[in-house]
């Protein structure tokens, strides 16, 4: 409705995990689990979505872009009678299976972390020359997608800069497997 409210939070019910509230200034008092009020007070860090390509399902996705070195590996548009390979064999079709299970690890892939600092040199990151790019769109969003420099010397981890909302995270390489 446009408005702010606040809410009160008081002590913990005795013998149970919840905690008791009210609307500022109310008089009707709530009884509110401890998991939502721990929810309140996380960090910006801990709200922000982990998932590389956050969807509940793969169904909605329409296209699939893949460049590794400045070449592209694959261009996957979805089609009524199912999925198109554009790129590299124009008009050729594809196994839907195999684009499903890519897909799959599109949506589920879940950061370790994230990079909160300054942005201004994307370069010492690796992204001023991408080892790999992903371009995903769905029904309702769409992601452009930097892969940089491994984040360690065993490139058990990578750093993804998410292009489409201004963010580097960190991504265990084992958790997108048909990279590379």
């Amino acid at each position: 409705d446009k408005k702010e409210h606040s809410i009160d939070i008081g002590s913990q019910v005795p013998g149970d995990d919840s905690f008791y509230a009210r609307v500022t200034g109310g008089d009707t008092i709530y009884i509110v689990s401890k998991s939502d009020i721990e929810k309140l007070s996380s960090e910006e860090k801990d709200l922000k979505d982990k998932l590389l390509f956050d969807l509940a399902s793969t169904d909605s996705i329409n296209y699939i872009k893949y460049i590794k070195g400045g070449s592209i590996v694959f261009d996957l548009r979805k089609e009524d009678d199912g999925w198109d390979l554009v790129t590299p064999f124009p008009q050729g079709k594809v196994n839907a299976a195999s684009v499903k299970d890519i897909a799959s690890q599109l949506i589920r892939a879940q950061s370790v972390t994230f990079i909160d600092e300054e942005m201004n040199d994307l370069s010492k990151f690796g992204f001023d020359n991408p080892k790999y790019q992903l371009e995903i769109g769905a029904d309702s969003k769409q992601a452009k997608l930097l892969f940089g420099n491994y984040y360690d010397d065993s490139g058990a981890y990578i750093y993804v800069y998410n292009k489409t909302i201004d963010q580097i995270y960190i991504f265990e390489t084992a958790s997108l497997s048909f990279i590379d």
